[in-house]
């Protein structure tokens, strides 16, 4: 046999080896993981598989849960939305749960299994339902014991965390927010409390307004902490709304309210009386069949009227900024944001750079410019314009921001101190034809190498 020959059959055999080899070690973790699935607890249904469950909670009280259109909302004892992350979670560990021991050919009622502490029973597609039984603890404390309904002879040792789970409330079980909120498709705002009431309306891409009183700019941060106050409120407890307790609770005609529209319909939630001694404020949705014991900062967190405003010189995100420019003196910095492709976010390039040492390039951060801008704001409007007096030309620094396809978002020039005001100084926006005071710490803030305040 030549040597070709040889070689093309070792290559055949080193072949065939790699793709038994490859089936071997297939089939292996084939085995390993069906050899898994069937230790688990909850043998033969996957978490995303469960559509409903009853829960006896060791209390006493039965929890009934269903999924509805991807959310969970509670059926009993209360009809009412479900807290997603609470139950996600318990579906999480009982689906992952493995036993960390079986005891065979053992009677359950020796474990406390014929009359248990509480259950939980699962259902799935097809009607099928499994169902724990779950005792107490087992003397080490770090285990609790669990049976199968229809399964006699063994008692599986689990991680207390699973028995935990029947410790909770029916309260742990639910929405804590004040209103479920639609963020993709709200458009309106009205906020009607004792001293701060004003409208905010989406308009469009372009972000939010202040309609009434009047019309200015909004910032995000209004919106957004808003948003947070009614969906993430973290309710300590809801009674049912009698009359007797509507009264009591200031809430048998609440004038106070925060309103959100979502296009699809209106949503209210009113305030009543505050607990000074508790840090709590009563409230209620529209529907006005219970009443919530929220914290008080769901109340006093919602932003004043006067700080709602958005006092950018430029309104922009700084997600949007592709590139900017700063040049103060004869020193001038050109960067622009480029998609980094083995870290995390973006990172920033330099396309010019002159007037500096190099060495300092790296002390200067992009993203420190655009946030500098980004936070800058318009503290009064100077009347009557520019002045000589005000340092604006050229400035003392003048930066300016790109979006996409080289679109201007628009420049920043920074000038000298006021002369009546500690802490501030002059700056104008060219394409606005405005000149303002803002805080000096502008310029601290762009952290540029030697730009500072004379």
């Amino acid at each position: 046999m030549n040597a070709k020959k040889i070689l093309i059959a070792l290559a055949a055999l080193s072949f065939l080896a790699a793709y038994f080899f490859g089936i071997e070690v297939f089939k292996k973790r084939a085995d390993e993981k069906a050899k898994r699935e069937s230790s688990l607890i909850l043998e033969g249904m996957k978490k995303d598989e469960i559509n409903s469950f009853t829960a006896l909670l060791a209390s006493g009280d039965i929890v009934e849960a269903k999924k509805q259109d991807g959310e969970w909302v509670l059926e009993k004892p209360v009809k009412s939305r479900a807290d997603d992350a609470v139950i996600m979670s318990m579906l999480e560990r009982h689906a992952a749960a493995v036993p960390a021991r079986v005891l065979e050919e053992v009677v359950p009622a020796e474990y406390g299994l014929d009359t248990p502490q509480g259950y939980i029973e699962f259902s799935g597609s097809g009607g099928k339902t499994i169902r724990f039984n779950m005792a107490g603890y087992n003397p080490a404390d770090g285990f609790a014991y669990l049976s199968k309904e229809g399964d006699d002879t063994r008692v599986f040792l689990v991680e207390k965390h699973l028995r935990l789970d029947l410790d909770k409330a029916v309260h742990d079980f639910r929405y804590k927010g004040a209103l479920v909120v639609d963020e993709e498709g709200l458009k309106k705002i009205r906020v009607s409390l004792t001293g701060n009431r004003y409208t905010l309306e989406k308009k469009g891409d372009s972000g939010w307004e202040i309609t009434e009183p009047f019309k200015k700019p909004a910032k995000m941060q209004a919106v957004t902490a808003i948003i947070n106050s009614v969906k993430n409120s973290g309710a300590k407890g809801f009674e049912e709304a009698s009359p007797e307790l509507l009264q009591k609770r200031g809430l048998a005609r609440p004038a106070e309210y925060i309103e959100l529209d979502d296009g699809r319909g209106v949503k209210r939630v009113y305030f009543g009386k505050k607990d000074a001694e508790k840090h709590s404020i009563y409230a209620m949705d529209g529907a006005g069949r219970e009443i919530m014991e929220l914290p008080d900062y769901v109340y006093s967190g919602v932003m004043k009227l006067a700080d709602a405003e958005n006092r950018q010189p430029i309104i922009f995100g700084q997600d949007e900024v592709s590139k900017f420019s700063a040049e103060y003196g004869d020193k001038k910095i050109v960067m622009a944001r480029k998609k980094a492709k083995d870290t995390p976010g973006d990172r920033w390039e330099y396309e010019e750079f002159k007037g500096l040492d190099a060495g300092v390039k790296k002390l200067i951060s992009g993203s420190s410019v655009v946030s500098a801008v980004f936070w800058m704001e318009k503290k009064e409007e100077v009347a009557g314009g520019e002045k000589p007096g005000h340092g604006l030309t050229p400035g003392r620094a003048v930066i300016k921001l790109w979006g996409d396809n080289g679109k201007l978002l628009g420049t920043v020039v920074a000038g000298n101190k006021t002369e009546d005001e500690e802490g501030l100084i002059y700056a104008k926006v060219p394409e606005q034809n405005i000149v303002f005071k803002a805080e000096e710490r502008f310029i601290t803030n762009l952290n540029l190498p030697e730009l500072a305040l004379e």
